[in-house]
């Protein structure tokens, strides 16, 4: 029963505000939807260790477990980068060059940047819901808004 199911994952980035890319993490089983959560990585910095988030692309995910983060997902085979990891964490600055996830956005801390709420127990059902290994398409939304400091 289990070994038939699919899943597939597509984390769409929605906006960009020059630290933290905001997006939307929806896991698809056998074609239908059957979980949305929210997403925060770091901008894009030409895809450096620790600080940029990855490029756009499909990848393999599996899971994993190490004694900093539990257990976790390992996003495989990204070009010029190790250890690319989805993972609880609510600040922009708790991605180092991974993802984080939520099930919303809002308010962690007292800076007024936005981060993602819930990120424990969203990793929790994420890990729940996922096989051993499947793939992840990360993609921009075609009107991804980036945020100009110059506006």
């Amino acid at each position: 029963m289990g070994n038939s199911d699919t899943y597939t994952s597509v984390l769409m980035r929605l906006r960009d505000n020059g630290n933290a890319t905001y997006g939307m993490l929806s896991v698809y089983k056998n074609g239908k939807s059957a979980l949305d959560i929210v997403t925060l990585e770091p901008s894009s910095f030409f895809n450096l260790p620790f600080i940029s988030c990855i490029p756009c692309g499909k990848y393999t995910i599996v899971k994993r477990y190490s004694e900093r983060f539990g257990w976790h997902l390992h996003i495989k085979d990204v070009d010029g980068r190790t250890l690319i990891l989805i993972h609880a964490g609510n600040l922009y600055k708790d991605t180092e060059g991974c993802v984080v996830v939520g099930s919303r956005f809002g308010y962690a801390n007292s800076d007024h940047v936005i981060d993602v709420i819930e990120s424990k127990n969203t990793l929790a059902k994420l890990i729940d819901l996922l096989p051993e290994e499947s793939e992840i398409e990360i993609v921009e939304h075609e009107e991804m808004q980036k945020w100009s400091k110059a506006s």
